[in-house]
């Protein structure tokens, strides 16, 4: 009825959805607990074609987070990977939102790795400055990003913005707001507008 597209869904026998709880503090930070250690989501790829691997040709862009890649086991993963770079080079948008979330991956270089191959496959990387420095360490910026198009999100700070590899970096003030109620899905939805726009 709202017009979201749930062809691309498979139903997993045995598995349910993953269910979260946000609970929120008083200056609108979140806290999540989890259960989804069975997702459905976990074995989207435990099947020798998934819908969106066989419909992949028809989409102008593919984005997905480092949450993506942490809850998928590594052939998951490496499926995930292929379908960035069959995507990529037929001229498809691939994008990329960090999101690194320490606790879902056993160490972190693991996670380092993981996220370094969907980097270099993305087109566009959508980067919180804190969640990379926290996975590539402090002396990272963000100027290193090899991707076409890279943004890096910088808390109240003004965002960076590269348009192409060789371009100038532009800064682009945050609206400042006095009274956070709920910092659920900033992220996301950031990401939503910025890809919509483009």
């Amino acid at each position: 009825a709202e017009g979201v597209a749930t062809d691309l869904v498979r139903r997993v026998p045995g598995r349910l959805p993953g269910l979260y709880l946000i609970e929120t503090d008083a200056h609108g930070e979140r806290r999540f607990s989890y259960w989804r250690d069975t997702s459905a989501a976990k074995a989207y790829f435990d099947a020798d074609a998934t819908p969106l691997e066989a419909r992949a040709a028809e989409w102008q862009a593919l984005y997905l987070s480092g949450i993506t890649l942490a809850i998928l086991p590594p052939a998951g993963r490496e499926r995930l990977y292929a379908l960035m770079r069959s995507m990529r080079e037929r001229g498809a948008m691939v994008a990329f939102d960090n999101n690194y979330r320490p606790r879902l991956w056993p160490d972190r270089d693991e996670a380092r790795a993981c996220f370094s191959r969907a980097l270099d496959l993305a087109t566009v990387a959508l980067v919180s400055l804190d969640d990379h420095q926290a996975l590539f360490g402090a002396a990272c910026d963000g100027s290193e990003l090899q991707a076409a198009e890279a943004i890096v999100k910088r808390g109240a700070d003004a965002t960076q913005v590269r348009p192409a590899p060789l371009a100038a970096w532009h800064e682009v003030p945050t609206e400042r707001i006095e009274r956070v109620v709920d910092t659920t899905a900033a992220g996301d939805s950031f990401a939503a507008g910025y890809l919509a726009k483009r």
